[in-house]
């Protein structure tokens, strides 16, 4: 099947929310509900300062996506400012549908806070394939567009964690060409830290 990267915009969004929904059911900010993803975590890239995500569109639909942005910690602190009040009433709304949100909610910042320091101010928020367009180099192709785009803007390198403990994730990411960089551990899951090195030789 063939298929082309373009740049993401807001006609991709309702595609790309379904796409999450479909390979992230466990995520966190899944759990803060479909409205919460397609009016502020995903517009997000599209709209703050060093935000940007491509799709790989064939026969008319999006069979995958990638996001992220050049530095990451300016960009999520952005984020939260820009929708305060949405993040506040979706989590209200999922904890008061599930309690034990809080508690996962807390899981979260502790993670957050463990996390060693980025290797890098660049990185890939989440890349994700429509169920059934797998193994035919899309996701190979929306990493080489992430890659040069920060090549474009000067970056030397970006970096994505993930669960070590995944060898799906494992083989992707270092199959794309990033380098584990470190492993740590936080609530009970083994996480790794991967950089990928935009410095051509």
């Amino acid at each position: 099947m063939p298929f082309t990267i373009l740049p993401l915009t807001a006609d991709h969004l309702d595609q790309v929310v379904a796409i999450h929904l479909a390979r992230f059911p466990e995520d966190f900010i899944t759990s803060l509900g479909r409205g919460w993803l397609r009016r502020v975590f995903y517009p997000a890239y599209l709209e703050l300062a060093g935000g940007f995500g491509f799709v790989a569109v064939g026969e008319n639909t999006v069979r995958g996506y990638i996001v992220g942005s050049e530095d990451s910690r300016s960009f999520y602190a952005q984020m939260l400012r820009w929708r305060t009040f949405g993040l506040a009433w979706s989590f209200l709304w999922a904890a008061l549908r599930r309690p034990r949100m809080i508690k996962r909610a807390l899981a979260v910042r502790r993670t957050v806070r463990a996390e060693p320091e980025p290797p890098a101010p660049a990185d890939l928020s989440y890349v994700a394939l429509k169920p059934g367009s797998e193994r035919r180099g899309i996701g190979a192709a929306l990493v080489s567009a992430l890659a040069d785009y920060l090549r474009a803007r000067g970056h030397e390198g970006c970096w994505v964690k993930g669960w070590a403990d995944n060898p799906q994730t494992d083989g992707f990411y270092q199959a794309a060409g990033f380098r584990p960089v470190q492993d740590y551990y936080s609530d009970g899951r083994h996480w790794r830290l991967y950089v990928l090195d935009l410095v051509r030789p």
